[in-house]
This record gives structure tokens, sequence and C-alpha cells, in this order.
């Protein structure tokens, strides 16, 4: 059995998601322009 990295990863996610070790991450929500330019 041959698996990529990438798909390992994101099953070994699931499953960590699942047993209740983990919490998904949640979404990050994008800046406006204004609120970009006060960060610089």
């Amino acid at each position: 059995m041959v698996t990529k990295i990438g798909e390992m990863r994101d099953m070994i996610s699931c499953l960590a998601i699942y047993n209740g070790g983990a919490k998904p991450k949640q979404k990050q929500r994008n800046l406006s322009f204004i609120e970009q330019m006060d960060v610089i």
C-alpha cells in the first residue's frame, strides 16, 4: 500500500478529531483592504 504524505496527514488529522484529541481549526476571516492597511 502506497499513500502520499499529504493523504497520511489528512487521515491522521481526521482520526485525531474523531477521537476527540484535537479540535478543527477555525477558518480565518478575510481582512478588508482598510484592515490590512491598519496592520502595516
